[in-house]
Formats: structure tokens, sequence, C-alpha cells
């Protein structure tokens, strides 16, 4: 009994307001695929940030098959 959602890092970067508010009243595990996509300086990082740092998202697992810069 698991709902999920899928979306790409540049939707993510438009609604991480929204993912915030649902994360914050929900249990979320999140699952960052090609993670490397998220440096700090870029704005999907930061958006990432935003958007998943809160106590109700207690599990992050980050995927990449390409080497950090």
């Amino acid at each position: 009994d698991y709902d999920g959602v899928v979306m790409t890092y540049a939707k993510m970067a438009q609604n991480h307001d929204s993912i915030r508010r649902f994360c914050h009243y929900n249990k979320c595990f999140v699952v960052l695929d090609e993670i490397h996509h998220l440096s700090d300086e870029l704005s999907w990082g930061m958006s990432a940030e935003n958007a998943f740092n809160i106590p109700t998202v207690e599990n992050i697992i980050g995927l990449s098959g390409t080497p950090f810069r």
C-alpha cells in the first residue's frame, strides 16, 4: 500500500514548495536518480534541498552511474 510520484528535476524545481508541503504532511522516501545533476551551484540542487530537507523525509537515496565532478 504505497503511493508514488515520479518527476523530472526540472518539474521538481518548478514545484518545490508544493513538494515540501506534501512531504511535511506525509512520510516520504526519496530516490534521486543521476544525483550529480543536483550540484550545489545548480538551481535543481537548491530546489531539492528546499523540498526534501525536512524531518518527515527520513530516507533519501542518491543514485548515479556518473562520477561526481
